[in-house]
């Protein structure tokens, strides 16, 4: 279609000031002084399943704890050491918020404002509704079906944990693997042993372990057609199915699901002896949803939805989507006609 420009940001600040508002929003989920490592360990000791089951939980904690007031990178941020839970915390939420203030704060380095505003920020119906967005729509259409295609041309299902194993190999010091892979992983760590290199002690040998990886690579390749976590009995269609190479479009960005585009209901803190409302960006109903009247592009599981989501922008956007939707009912009955 119409060539909408290259999208460019100037501002090399671009997002700042928008991380530093949830900061302060978050302070509140999360203040109240750090978990003590009397609090963080548990009551006995992990046995090697529970290690297993907790490793991402673990590393990730410790990653926060090395966030402290003296290597933050931006000062006005709290340090993520203090946030008020560790790695026990079964509440998906607030793992998520955390992570993406340590990425945003301290490990994400975006190159450029051009490619943090690529990066970061959602694309949603509102966006496509959007003159302004477009060039940053169009850009990262043309960014995805460059990688797409670089993928799909080298993508072999009988090698689909190649990278995983080859992450590990490198990174890793500790002894774990699904099913499939736990030959690959006991063969790994005994070549190791044989060429005398500490596979437990991290942040040493990464060169000479490349090196073991790329010799043993190919002898022990069965289970690789299933992804590195995969428990016996993994159904490898299922499996496979995400990691496919397949067409992007609205089908594959999500535009086709069905699901309530109202904000949903929000979460309520008790924080020192307050009572807080902190309000939700989405709401997951999936059934007994019904159509904006109007545009009949959005759903809502319900009124108390449907009218938060027109308070919070659909009304900016509802009658354009409402006049897309009836030109490509015309082009549709031009087209039927022809």
């Amino acid at each position: 279609g119409k060539d909408v420009g290259e999208f460019h940001v100037e501002d090399a600040n671009y997002g700042i000031d928008d991380m530093l508002s949830r900061v302060n929003k978050l302070k509140l989920i999360f203040d109240g002084g750090p978990v003590s490592k009397r609090e963080r360990d548990s009551i006995r000791p992990l046995n090697d399943d529970e290690k297993y089951a907790f490793r991402w939980r673990r590393l990730c904690d410790a990653a926060l704890q090395q966030d402290t007031p003296n290597n933050s990178t931006f000062r006005d941020a709290f340090p993520l050491c203090n946030v008020n839970f560790d790695w026990r915390c079964a509440k998906c939420d607030k793992w998520y918020m955390a992570l993406n203030l340590l990425l945003d704060t301290k490990l994400m380095d975006y190159g450029s404002a051009t490619d943090k505003a690529l990066i970061t920020g959602e694309v949603s119906y509102k966006s496509y509704a959007d003159p302004s967005q477009l060039p940053r729509v169009k850009s990262l259409e043309r960014n995805i079906n460059l990688l797409m295609k670089v993928y799909a041309s080298s993508w072999d299902p009988k090698l689909l944990a190649i990278d995983q194993r080859r992450i590990y190999a490198i990174c890793s010091n500790e002894l774990y693997a699904g099913h499939y892979h736990r030959k690959w992983v006991m063969g790994f760590h005994g070549e190791c042993v044989a060429r005398g290199i500490n596979f437990e002690e991290p942040g040493k040998n990464y060169q000479a372990r490349l090196y073991i990886f790329r010799d043993t690579k190919d002898d022990l390749i069965d289970g690789c057609e299933y992804s590195f976590g995969c428990d016996e009995g993994a159904d490898l269609e299922l499996r496979q199915r995400d990691w496919r190479p397949k067409e992007e479009g609205p089908k594959e960005l999500g535009f086709d699901q069905r699901m309530c585009s109202g904000p949903g209901k929000g979460e309520v803190v008790n924080f020192q002896g307050s009572v807080l409302s902190f309000p939700s960006n989405f709401c997951w109903v999936t059934e007994n949803l019904q159509s904006c009247s109007r545009c009949k592009a959005v759903l809502y599981c319900g009124r108390e939805c449907q009218v938060a989501d027109w308070k919070r922008g659909h009304k900016n956007v509802c009658a354009r989507l409402a006049k897309e939707r009836k030109d490509k009912e015309k082009i549709s009955q031009m087209a039927k006609e022809d």
